[in-house]
């Protein structure tokens, strides 16, 4: 009997994970070996042979070891660990004992415990009174009959195998590692229990919000070339890594003392699986591709602070990256930020490669995807000269909601509608925060008569007596003739 998954395959990847169940009856001796293979499936020619592997079934089932079914490490009676097996762990130690020539198992009910073999095994041993069982553990004697399997008994326990994948015309080669596992039950056994649900997670939608109130002491990359002042035309940029969704706020011109203002909101759609607290990428690798490309990979923000240029290319400043599942505790204040809040830095020498992580300890870090939504303060972060350090301070409000929550309270990215939850108004900038090229009037009041005021009007006094000379030089030689010939 061939049962296959054919239909159910998994597009461009090397690491598929499939989470199928087979069901499949035989007899042994004649049907002793189950073939596992692993195809490549071609949509014009026919299907490739990746590797495969072969089970014996009947040396698992003739075995003393009893690897037909693997004995799990606690008996739950309801849940994804309900106990699987046919027998029950009383019945199984007996049956052991009695292959063995043990004697026993003899049980005493106060308190519990059972001599095997003249060994004398409590349920205190392996529960302490202070410990702490989830609800779904079943009865006391069963619990205790497992707990001597295992310490008694050389039998098979619950795990997933790992075979190596192997084609005929590669032998010696192996083509890569299937995991999995074989349960063998009787076939004549009816019901047979349910079947253990493998099925894959499910990624879920949700939508990150970024809220950019301010950033202060920028570096101050550019120098005025008519007033000579330090400054920088400072915005933030942003994306989730591995994606190509790369969003801005607008620019803060002329920042001269490092401080920017923005009240800017980025918007990233994302999918997460929470239980692996990863992020699912995914992405057509040519235009022309049928299937999508899905990467799993942590969900890590990186923000950057660049100084817009004109004409040149843009100056980059300093950067973050931020593990949403592992996120430091934002500072509360701006003086509260410096390298405490920075608790590791990895980075390779290469200022665009420095990322913010957390320690092995993570009783300090904050899930994102728990705590839904934190404001603070956070530090940007450089690499001059091989050493790191910090380059700028932002002021930000993380949120992360569900697609449906996301409906509920919606939000425009910017200040674009819906300007809500919560409301950004237009950030309260210096007036001499401005385009030069585009405001002629606001160049000439804040960058020349602001540094030149006193030579401006010495200037203008200087034009109008030129002026008020050349007038005079000019109706000069009239006025002369006029007077030499007693003209009136």
């Amino acid at each position: 009997m061939m049962k296959t998954s054919k239909d159910n395959y998994r597009p461009n990847t090397l690491n598929p994970l499939f989470g199928e169940v087979f069901e499949v009856a035989g007899t042994l001796p004649l049907h002793k070996d189950l073939l596992v293979q692993v195809w490549d499936r071609d949509l014009i020619t026919s299907d490739d042979l990746i590797g495969e592997t072969t089970i014996d079934l009947e040396n698992r089932y003739l075995t003393r070891h009893r690897a037909t079914i693997g004995l799990p490490r606690q008996y739950h009676v309801s849940g994804g660990n309900k106990w699987r097996d046919i027998e029950l762990p009383t019945e199984i130690l007996k049956k052991a004992a009695h292959l063995r020539n043990l004697e026993g198992p003899v049980w005493q009910s106060q308190p519990l415990s059972l001599t095997l073999s003249g060994v004398q095994y409590s349920l205190t041993d392996f529960e302490p009174p202070d410990s702490v069982l989830p609800p779904t553990v079943g009865d006391s004697k069963e619990r205790l009959a497992l707990y001597v399997l295992h310490k008694a008994m050389p039998l098979v326990p619950e795990h997933v195998e790992t075979r190596v994948l192997m084609h005929p015309a590669h032998p010696g080669l192996p083509q890569g590692q299937l995991k999995l596992w074989v349960d063998i039950y009787p076939f004549t056994k009816d019901p047979l229990p349910t079947a253990v649900d493998i099925t894959p997670r499910q990624a879920h939608k949700y939508v990150l919000r970024i809220v950019v109130y301010n950033v202060f002491e920028a570096p101050l990359q550019e120098t005025s070339f008519v007033g000579g002042e330090k400054m920088s035309d400072v915005y933030v940029k942003g994306w989730l890594q591995g994606t190509t969704n790369v969003q801005k706020t607008d620019i803060h011109y002329r920042c001269m003392d490092g401080d920017g203002n923005f009240n800017w909101r980025l918007v990233y759609d994302l999918k997460m699986m929470e239980a692996e607290q990863v992020m699912v990428v995914e992405h057509k690798e040519h235009p022309w591709s049928l299937h999508t490309t899905e990467q799993r990979r942590p969900p890590q923000l990186t923000l950057q602070l660049w100084d817009n240029d004109l004409i040149l290319r843009d100056d980059y400043l300093s950067e973050m990256t931020l593990d949403l599942c592992r996120l430091p505790k934002p500072a509360k204040s701006v003086g509260g930020v410096g390298p405490s809040q920075v608790p590791q830095m990895m980075g390779d020498g290469d200022a665009n490669s420095v990322a913010i992580t957390m320690l092995d300890d993570h009783t300090n870090s904050i899930n994102l995807f728990e705590a839904k939504r934190i404001y603070g303060f956070y530090p940007f972060t450089r690499i001059v000269e091989g050493r790191t350090e910090i380059a700028g301070k932002i002021e930000m409000e993380m949120e992360v909601l569900t697609e449906e929550e996301s409906k509920l309270r919606p939000a425009g990215q910017g200040r674009d509608e819906p300007n809500m939850n919560p409301k950004l108004a237009e950030p309260d900038r210096p007036a001499t925060s401005f385009l030069w090229i585009s405001s002629p009037w606001k160049s000439f009041k804040h960058i020349l008569w602001k540094n030149y005021k006193w030579y401006c009007i010495t200037l203008v006094l200087l034009l109008l007596l030129l002026l008020f000379l050349l007038l005079f030089l000019y109706s000069l030689p009239g006025a002369t003739i006029d007077y030499l010939i007693g003209v009136d």
